[in-house]
Formats: structure tokens, C-alpha cells, sequence
């Protein structure tokens, strides 16, 4: 996919996504003014792109580069652009793993290695496991931010009574995982409205869909309550590791793709009931139990899908 097509794919997404929006245009120049001005800035939108994450000197290399030219405010227009560029990544990100996607132009991301088609997901093992993970510790931001989220939700605030406390920590999820949730006050006071701390400590899986719905944040387009499904597996997670495996885009592409495969007696389940917490973390259970990755606890099977989801995504990308 080359970059204008990109680009305009990317704005039929917020279009749709943000009918109410009237800057739409806007964000998508932003999203790609590296495209353009990259090299002055010093940095690689092409990498950027293909890596799927934002370096952290991102902001600070932008608000250098507004301020070489002029801009009257480059520390607000550097947040701004570095926010309109993560929606990027998430509409690259949200595209399906198909074992039969097939190869097209990668020219717009010019990856400095080649990325293996979705054919080529290797069978998990436990060698394949402590790789990913290893590697896992390499990753710029990422363990450090586990780390912050870990200190926030189970050593600071481990209770969900205080509304300050609890949305202090959606606002902190929400930047870190890029969940793009942009009114989150009102999922606090869901959070707190749901007394939820028993449940928790519990396990209660069915605490994920009860989190994900009756916020009361809705799409203007449809008139329908929006799903914070992974944002809500992802709050439980990061208070209960052990019992609550996190929804992700690139994991449940995986699960698919290895159901797909149907040669490994693994689970059978649709795409939709993935998106009932009971069913996918049972799909993720057997994923373990049929790869004997029993050794791995939720949080090292989450690193290693994720990291392997983002390996091997579509060369459409």
C-alpha cells in the first residue's frame, strides 16, 4: 500500500469513526507530516510506520523541529502531532491477520528487514516463548511503562473506591496502551459505580464485559453505546496478572489465525465471541494447553503474542 493510498484509508477510518469531527483533515496532515518533513526533523516516518510504535524522542525531536521554524507554540504542536500519528498506528494496527492475505507493495514502509508474511507464523514453542521474551526486556518504553503501570495499580492505588485514584489510572492506561478512550472520566465513575475490588481479587472474568459496557460513551454515528473491551481487560490485568489475560488487537489475530490452521486441535470459537471475556480467555488457555506452553504464566503469553502479532502482520501494512 502506498502512502496516498494510506492516507486516504486513513481518513475514510476517521471519517467513520469521528462522524462529528470537522478536523478530520487535519489530523491526517499531521499524521503524515513526517512523510514530508521527516529528514528535517530527524526521523524515519517509513520506520516509525513499520515498527508500529512511537520512539520516545518523538516529541522532542518535533517541538526541536517547530521551533527551528518558527511556530509560535512547538511544545503543544508537538503533542498534537504526536497524537494524530499514534491514531495512525492504531488504524494500521486494527487491520485483520489473514493466513491468505496476500503480499502487496510494502514501499511505504520500507522496513530495514523483511517482514514475514502471515503464512509464515511459525508453530508456538517454549523456545520460541522465552525468545519473544527476552526480547521483550530490549524494547524501548515498553517494560518501563509495565513497570509504572505496576507501581500505580498494585503497590499505589490497589483499591477502586476513590474517583481520583481511578482515573488517575484510566488516564495513565489510556496513554500508555494508546486505547484512544478521549472522555474517560465517565469510565472511572463506571469503575467506581461497579464496586468492583471483591470481583477483582476474585478473578470474576465476566468483571471485563460488566467494565466494557455502561459507561455510557457513545458513537454519534450509530447512537450506540461504544465497547471498551480491551480497555477493560487490560484495567483488570494490571490489577489481577494472574487471573485476567489482556485483549488485544494483535492477540486475538493470532487466535484466529491459529484456529485457522485447524491442524493443531486448537479451540473453536468465533471472531465475535472473542469479545466475550469468558470465551477468549478460554481460548487462551487452550492456546496454552494444545502448545504445552504451561510454563507461561497470562503476562508472558500476552508479550510473546503481541510481539509476534506485530512481527508478522501483513506486508499490506
Amino acid at each position: 500500500m502506498d502512502a496516498s493510498t494510506l492516507r486516504r484509508s486513513f481518513k475514510v477510518y476517521l471519517q467513520e469513526r469521528y462522524p462529528n469531527d470537522k478536523n478530520v483533515s487535519s489530523t491526517v496532515s499531521m499524521a503524515f507530516f513526517l512523510d514530508r518533513y521527516g529528514d528535517e526533523c530527524g526521523i524515519d516516518f517509513h520506520k516509525v510506520l513499520a515498527d508500529g510504535f512511537i520512539p520516545d524522542s518523538y516529541r522532542q525531536q518535533l517541538k526541536e523541529c517547530f521551533s527551528a521554524k518558527g511556530r509560535k507554540n512547538p511544545s503543544g504542536n508537538a503533542f498534537v502531532y504526536e497524537r494524530a500519528l499514534r491514531l495512525l498506528l492504531e488504524y494500521i494496527k486494527d487491520q485483520p491477520i489473514s493466513p491468505d492475505t496476500p503480499p502487496e507493495d510494502t514501499s511505504i514502509l520500507r522496513p530495514q528487514k523483511k517482514i514475514a508474511s502471515s503464512v509464515d507464523i511459525p508453530t508456538p514453542t517454549k523456545q520460541a516463548v522465552w525468545d519473544y521474551l527476552e526480547n521483550w526486556e530490549q524494547l524501548p518504553a515498553y517494560p518501563e511503562q509495565e513497570n509504572a503501570l505496576h507501581l500505580l495499580f498494585r503497590l499505589t492505588f490497589p483499591n477502586n473506591t476513590n474517583i481520583s485514584e481511578v482515573l488517575l489510572k484510566c488516564s495513565t492506561l489510556n496513554d500508555f496502551y494508546g486505547t484512544n478512550i478521549f472522555c474517560i472520566f465517565p469510565v472511572a465513575k463506571h469503575i467506581i459505580n461497579l464496586d468492583i475490588d471483591t470481583r477483582l481479587r476474585d478473578g470474576d472474568p465476566l468483571l471485563v464485559n460488566d467494565i466494557a459496557v455502561g459507561h455510557g460513551i457513545i458513537n454519534s454515528k450509530s447512537g450506540k453505546e461504544i465497547q471498551i473491551f480491551s480497555f477493560a481487560s487490560k484495567y483488570c490485568s494490571h490489577h489481577n496478572p494472574a487471573d485476567y489475560p489482556i485483549y488485544d488487537s494483535y492477540v486475538m489475530k493470532l487466535l484466529v489465525y491459529f484456529r485457522s490452521k485447524n491442524k493443531d486441535g486448537f479451540a473453536e470459537f468465533t471472531n465475535k465471541e472473542l469479545r466475550d471475556y469468558p470465551t477468549f480467555k478460554k481460548a487462551i488457555l487452550d492456546f496454552r494447553n494444545v502448545y504445552s506452553l504451561q510454563d507461561f504464566d497470562f503476562k508472558q503469553i500476552d508479550q510473546y503474542l503481541w510481539q509476534l502479532g506485530r512481527e508478522k502482520r501483513p506486508k499490506s501494512y
